[in-house]
This record gives structure tokens, sequence and C-alpha cells, in this order.
């Protein structure tokens, strides 16, 4: 196996232990890529001695993609050692040049392919997982399961933060309007990042992505998790709003806080 291959391989599964949607839907591409090509066809059905013969005989591609269209694959890696291993059979041991040919042909296609959407999943987990802990950092050090007295006195000094504060977690019956709402407000990439990771946490089904544009999934997240993301937002709302957590950290200000605050405040 390629070395670069095995280490993104390595990545994922040190972090990922199932394949998720997203994941699925990836390894889903890359097939769909491979199988366009003509020469798969001669891949595509068991190899002819298989059933005779004394050594193992790999997966044929059209078994391989019937597993991976039915989420039986446990990981990313299982799946790519199957295709590896269809190809790598038949460089090795074919008699027929032409299938030599192929065989290595789709090898190289498909490293490619693993790479360009395996490795782009990966450095946005990264980054998600990343945020993730910023997140469970920022609670601990600002102690923000604790500030509900605080918050009140913040309200009365900041108008428009107030009705932020006066928003209660059930005041509608769609908790994804709550989310929505925190991400339209501000259209920052961290607050994005932020309820990403926390999502991530929760249930990372519901993120989707791939190499274009990375997705919250509404629907894939049950009723239980979208409640907790909903006041997770809030909480994230309310810490922007007393100027403690700033949306657009590269940019030079001092916070929200600077915005909602009066001369007389200042």
């Amino acid at each position: 196996m390629n070395r670069n291959i095995s280490i993104l391989i390595w990545s994922f599964e040190s972090n990922i232990f199932n394949m998720n949607l997203e994941f699925q839907t990836s390894c889903k591409e890359i097939m769909k890529q491979i199988i366009r090509r003509p020469i798969s066809t001669r891949f595509w059905e068991e190899y002819p001695t298989a059933k005779s013969s004394q050594i193992p005989i790999p997966y044929p591609l059209k078994t391989i993609s019937q597993k991976l269209d039915d989420n039986l694959y446990p990981t990313i890696e299982e799946w790519a050692n199957d295709v590896r291993d269809l190809f790598q059979f038949h460089i090795s041991r074919d008699l027929s040049p032409l299938d030599v040919h192929c065989a290595t042909e789709l090898l190289l296609e498909f490293d490619e392919l693993f790479s360009k959407y395996i490795s782009n999943i990966s450095a946005n987990l990264d980054k998600m997982r990343f945020s993730l802990d910023n997140v469970e950092d920022f609670w601990m050090k600002k102690n923000m399961w604790k500030f509900n007295t605080r918050h009140d006195k913040a309200a009365e000094k900041l108008p428009v933060g107030a009705a932020i504060f006066n928003m209660p977690n059930k005041c509608t019956k769609d908790p994804c309007k709550i989310i929505q709402r925190t991400l339209q407000m501000f259209e920052s990439p961290e607050v994005f990042m932020m309820l990403g990771a926390k999502l991530d946490e929760l249930h990372s089904d519901a993120i989707i992505e791939n190499t274009k544009a990375t997705w919250l999934c509404y629907s894939l997240i049950p009723d239980e998790d979208k409640e907790k993301l909903a006041e997770f937002s809030l909480e994230l709302l309310k810490a922007m709003a007393q100027g403690i957590y700033d949306p657009y950290p590269n940019v030079y200000r001092l916070g929200l806080l600077e915005d909602y605050m009066t001369d007389e405040v200042k």
C-alpha cells in the first residue's frame, strides 16, 4: 500500500471508528469514477477460477460496489483494502498483459482519487475536532455554564443583546430555527465551526462534506440532539453579546461588546 495512503487511512481510523454517511458518500464517488472507466468491466465480475482456486480470490468490483451501497463496510480501510487487493491480484497473478495494464492504471487512478477525496475530508475533520477542543476549553475557562446571574445584568445594559437573552430555548417548536438564526446573524466561519464541532460531538453523521462545501444536515439530527445544539447556540450568542467570545477573531476588534455598548456604558 502506498505510504501516503496508509497514513491517511491511519489518520482516519485513529479518530473515526465507523463509516458514517459523509465517508460513504465520498467512497461512492470514488467508485463511480473508477467504474465509469470502460476498462473496469474486466474486473466487474468474479474471477473465472475463483470457486476452484486454492488461493484467496479478492472481491470483484460488482461485490465491492454492492457492499458499499449496503453500507456493509465498517471502516474506510476495509473498503480501500478490497479495492487495492483486487487490482494488486491481477497485477501480480494475471497471465493477460492487457489485464495487468488495466489493473495498474486503475490502481494508480484509485490512489489519486483516494488522496483527493479522503485527505480533503480528513483535513476538515481535523479542524472540526480542533475546534471542538477549543469549545470545551472555552467553556471551562470562561465558566459559561455558571454565568446565568451575570447575563441578566448584561441584558439591562445591552439592549441588542437583551433580545438574545430573552429568547427561551423552547420558544419555537423547531430548534433548527434557533441554530439557523445564530448562523445567519453573524455569517462567521468561526461560529459555523463552533456549531459544527458541537454537532460532530453529538451526531457526526449530520455533517456532510465534499471537496466543495460543508453542510449541517438538520434532517439527520435526532430531535434530542437538535435541542442540545440549539441550547449550545444560545449560550454561544450570550457569550458573543457579552464580548466574552468574538466571532471574528481574525479581525482587529475588541469583540462584539464594543458594538453593543453605549458611550455611557463605555
